[in-house]
């Protein structure tokens, strides 16, 4: 029989406030964040996008990050 889920009224975040929390000091994509950050996307040829209204966006720095953690953890 599955156990039960009972409210636990001491817990204040069903997750870490903070995603650094999560991630260790040596992984990575902390590597690849720090890489991406020192890069000038602009210069390099990226182009800022518009999103649909009410749609909001995400940036061309973040899609590289996640596109170039991907790559190098072979997924």
């Amino acid at each position: 029989m599955a156990r039960e889920i009972e409210a636990n009224y001491e817990q204040t975040f069903m997750l870490p406030p903070c995603l650094e929390d999560w991630v260790p000091a040596g992984h990575p994509a902390r590597f690849v964040r720090d890489f991406v950050d020192q890069l000038d996307l602009k210069a390099l040829g990226f182009k800022e996008r518009k999103g649909p209204a009410g749609a909001p966006r995400y940036s061309n720095g973040l899609l590289v990050k996640v596109w170039l953690y991907a790559l190098l953890s072979g997924l």
